[in-house]
């Protein structure tokens, strides 16, 4: 019986697998099911021509064999004389937003290596806003979710990163983690300006959760003008400590609690600050605010008008408003 076996399997090797019309016949005829069916054919020649594809399927390795291909092939295409406005993270822009978005690091460290080296020359390479032109489409999906590693390879790489999408998630990043250090010493004043929170209050309860230093972490949002009047709730929260957003076991000085009021302060004064610039209130808690601005800006004629608001107003209804607003 075994030796039928092996004589029939010799037989199926000489027949089909090698011979080339037979086997051709047969795959033929799977594509043909394929295509009845409606089951789209996906060939392993075409997965690894493109660098997109690779690194959606995981393929990191084939996407480094043949990385070098394809950018050269790109760099040859769009040449400078022909394109004068491109730079190469222009002509990798769809590679690399792919590669952001999976958090592949081994393809993201090898790409810019790439990058790096063919450009030896240059005085400058920059990451800049060019998927707003070419890439995906941000009012539909603008948010990055990028891990810590992802963060530190980008800043390691040297290469100015001034997409704002990019900027913004890498600082969120930071932030989720408590990483203030590198925030300080890492990232640009043009990339705070830049910053464009996206999903703030999830931000800072990964922080919260993650028990990271909260206090320095707010301070350092404070500081550099960062911390959004959406976040008043957040800072609340941590000064009056409700639902325990500071774990147990940390304990908190009263120089801590000094601190976390002056902050609470320091945000609303920014907060009020603020609220001069709504040059036509209202309700009466945007009287409210109003009135509050002019006194900070020692603004008479913003004050007068507000005074005589509050005229037109019974008492009652202005302590109401004013309860709801602090």
């Amino acid at each position: 019986m075994d030796n039928n076996n092996q004589h029939i399997d010799n037989l199926f090797r000489l027949i089909i697998i090698k011979n080339q019309y037979t086997r051709q016949k047969i795959f033929n005829h799977v594509s043909i099911i394929h295509q009845q069916l409606n089951i789209p054919i996906v060939k392993y020649q075409h997965i690894k021509c493109s660098l997109y594809t690779l690194i959606q399927y995981n393929f990191t390795n084939t996407f480094i064999k043949h990385f070098k291909r394809v950018y050269d092939q790109l760099k040859s295409y769009l040449s400078p004389t022909r394109h004068k406005s491109y730079n190469d993270f222009d002509m990798l822009n769809y590679i690399l937003d792919i590669v952001l978005v999976s958090n592949n690091t081994r393809a993201l460290t090898f790409m810019l290596d790439q990058v790096k080296l063919s450009n030896s020359t240059s005085t400058t390479l920059s990451i800049d806003c060019t998927l707003q032109k070419y890439g995906r489409v941000y009012s539909t999906n603008p948010s990055y979710s990028f891990t810590l590693e992802t963060v530190k390879i980008l800043l390691d790489s040297g290469i100015k990163i001034t997409n704002s999408y990019y900027s913004t998630a890498m600082i969120e990043t930071l932030i989720s983690n408590g990483q203030i250090e590198i925030l300080k010493t890492r990232i640009t004043t043009d990339q705070l300006r830049r910053y464009n929170p996206t999903s703030r209050h999830k931000c800072l309860d990964r922080l919260v959760e993650n028990k990271q230093s909260v206090l320095e972490t707010l301070n350092f949002l404070a500081t550099n003008n960062i911390l959004l009047h959406s976040d008043q709730s957040m800072v609340q929260s941590i000064v009056s400590n409700n639902n325990n957003p500071i774990p147990s076991t940390t304990v908190v000085s009263t120089s801590s609690n000094r601190n976390l009021l002056d902050l609470k302060l320091n945000h609303g004064y920014k907060i009020m600050s603020s609220w001069i610039d709504d040059d036509s209130p209202s309700s009466t808690g945007d009287w409210i605010k109003h009135y509050f601005s002019g006194l900070l800006h020692n603004n008479e004629t913003i004050i007068q008008q507000c005074q005589d608001y509050f005229s037109s107003q019974s008492p009652a209804s202005i302590a109401n408003r004013f309860s709801s607003i602090w």
